[in-house]
């Protein structure tokens, strides 16, 4: 089921813009953390980086993904990254890596698995935290557009992909869409 369509209960989420090491990079300098309610506590998601970042050596354990959410040791959820991946989406588009730093955080905030649900959500929150306007969401339509065909989770083209974003950014919000957690072995198939 959807993240939209869950009963669970509700917690906080947040984005927190963060100072110091291990937090995320956005394009224009801001460093920003996933940071989520889980069971009563703030849990802030740690990001891991992997890869050297050189043409061919894409980490095997992203499966070609730019990245995925994994358990951390601990159990609980982390972000992992390929380096290679997200300099050759930020050499394309560098909004688009930004992006995906929020899509895997939307998987974990929304305890979703959908990847629909979880571009929506990132969308609506890069709207409404201004860090997207009317060009930056049209190149970013485009940049998914571009992604060609994608397996059926996608919605199986770049196009479908973003229509439906698109589709779920202009319903109406639902107050119990919220729900953190870990979603499982989401991803996001951004590929340079």
């Amino acid at each position: 089921m959807s993240g939209r369509g869950r009963g669970a209960v509700a917690v906080a989420a947040l984005w927190a813009v963060a100072t110091g090491a291990g937090a995320f990079t956005l394009g224009d300098g801001t460093q920003i953390r996933c940071v989520v309610d889980l069971a009563g506590a703030r849990y802030e998601v740690p990001e891991e980086f992997v890869g050297n970042g050189r043409v061919g050596e894409r980490h095997p354990e992203l499966g070609g993904s730019a990245a995925v959410v994994r358990r951390a040791e601990d159990g609980r959820p982390k972000i992992v990254f390929d380096t290679y991946m997200l300099d050759s989406i930020r050499a394309k588009l560098p909004l688009a890596r930004d992006f995906v730093f929020l899509h895997e955080c939307a998987h974990i905030q929304l305890a979703t698995l959908d990847e629909i649900d979880a571009n929506c959500h990132a969308l609506r929150e890069a709207r409404r935290r201004g860090l997207i306007d009317a060009d930056g969401e049209a190149a970013l339509g485009d940049f998914h557009r571009r992604m060609g065909r994608l397996p059926l989770k996608y919605g199986t083209s770049g196009v479908k992909f973003w229509e439906r974003t698109q589709a779920c950014v202009d319903a109406p919000a639902r107050d119990d869409e919220i729900h953190a957690g870990f979603p499982g072995e989401a991803d996001t198939p951004f590929a340079p």
